[in-house]
């Protein structure tokens, strides 16, 4: 555990930092877009009204690196307050430092010294977070009984609307795919760090829009690792390989993998681009990789986006 981390109770500076680590969290672990405006007056109303709770957030030096917001709910069985746990985030980066865990003492400090009993501590997890589970029961809570129900208003506007719709791959779609393949990448055969992979056979996503197919990702799943062996969009800043990104980091969860990962050339610099603006990191550089590529796929071109030699290989990671 960092001893550097300081936890506090939020204040009205920490509204635009707390927004955003909202807006990660739904992305990353349900593949949702929050609305900017509903979720930042959202937030803002934790601090207008005292009875809607309260926000902690963990500190380091000067950057705040996780928050966690309790709401409270009265039981008249007990005749005291629960403290529900909700929008814990901490950045990738600190995670696996107890940061959570820091939080989690720091609001039973306080529920000692709360005037009103504080009858005990709740939260929902997805089912499929198994991560969290693992951390939670770690702290000493236990799964309840019950199940939540829920019907949302569905007149409000909680997410972006988006008319790009993603679906697994299915047998119909192979000769579509092998097509796509074969424009953009010259070939179904895809290499990557010396492993050849027949990416035209494998699971994926493909995006549509007005019924028509869009984009498609591909990807590999081995050893508790999803790699991404290719991504196609085949139109620009509409959301489509947004979209199908979402989608493989909800299976990536599902199957308990400890990191989403993929490696670009050299060249493809708009690739760099995407993956770090959605937190993935340089992982390693490959120096000279593609002239071991090309022994295989001579297909492979020597001057790629903008003329670019076409050089090395470059991986890159999200951790999950």
């Amino acid at each position: 555990m960092d001893t550097n981390i300081a936890v506090k109770q939020a204040t009205k500076e920490h509204i635009s930092i707390i927004a955003s680590f909202n807006k990660a969290m739904a992305l990353e672990t349900e593949g949702l877009e929050l609305v900017q405006d509903k979720v930042l007056n959202g937030v803002k109303k934790i601090f207008t009204n005292r009875n809607n709770g309260f926000y902690l957030v963990a500190v380091l030096g000067n950057n705040v690196v996780g928050c966690l917001l309790i709401t409270p709910e009265w039981s008249d069985w007990r005749n005291g307050m629960f403290w529900w746990l909700q929008s814990v985030y901490v950045l990738p980066e600190y995670r696996g430092q107890g940061i959570f865990t820091k939080m989690y003492q720091f609001a039973k400090g306080m529920a000692k010294d709360f005037k009103i009993g504080i009858c005990g501590f709740r939260l929902y997890a997805d089912r499929n977070n198994h991560i969290a589970h693992k951390t939670y029961s770690k702290l000493g809570m236990t799964r309840t009984n019950y199940l939540i129900f829920e019907e949302l208003n569905l007149s409000q506007s909680y997410f972006k609307k988006t008319d790009i719709s993603c679906t697994p791959i299915n047998y119909k779609d192979r000769s579509w795919i092998r097509k796509i393949l074969q424009v953009n990448w010259g070939s179904d055969l895809i290499i990557t760090k010396g492993v050849k992979h027949p990416v035209a056979e494998y699971p994926g996503f493909i995006a549509w829009k007005d019924n028509r197919r869009v984009g498609l990702l591909t990807y590999h799943l081995q050893d508790r690792e999803c790699e991404i062996t290719s991504l196609n969009s085949l139109a620009e800043n509409q959301g489509i390989a947004t979209a199908l990104l979402n989608e493989t980091k909800i299976i990536a969860i599902k199957n308990a993998c400890k990191r989403i990962w993929l490696i670009t050339t050299n060249d493809n610099c708009k690739a760099m681009i995407f993956y770090q603006k959605r937190k993935f990191k340089l992982k390693a550089l490959y120096p000279g990789a593609i002239s071991e590529t090309r022994k295989t796929k001579p297909s492979l071109p020597l001057l790629g986006i903008d003329r670019i030699p076409i050089r090395d290989e470059i991986e890159l990671e999200l951790l999950l």
